[in-house]
């Protein structure tokens, strides 16, 4: 059931981790990781990702059968891009 998609980051490496660790501390997420790789969780869904120049590789590990991928994906781009 894993499924890899990758996201253009449109920032820095670091600013995106610093807007994705502010996510979870507000409780919004949850995440463990650095601008190299980590994971996260979020509504069910649990996931790795990887950082390589300007780009993140995304891996979702585990997803709720009633969210479709597409969503999914799209939610994730919003926290990763």
């Amino acid at each position: 059931m894993a499924k890899q998609f990758e996201v253009d980051l449109s920032v820095e490496p670091t600013v995106m981790i610093e807007k994705v660790q502010e996510m979870a501390d507000e409780g919004k997420l949850d995440f463990e990781g650095d601008i190299t790789n980590g994971s996260f969780g979020v509504r069910g869904v649990k996931g790795t990702y990887r950082i390589e120049g300007q780009k993140v590789k995304i891996e979702i590990n585990k997803k709720p059968w009633y969210f479709p991928w597409g969503k999914v994906e799209g939610k994730l781009k919003e926290y990763f891009g």
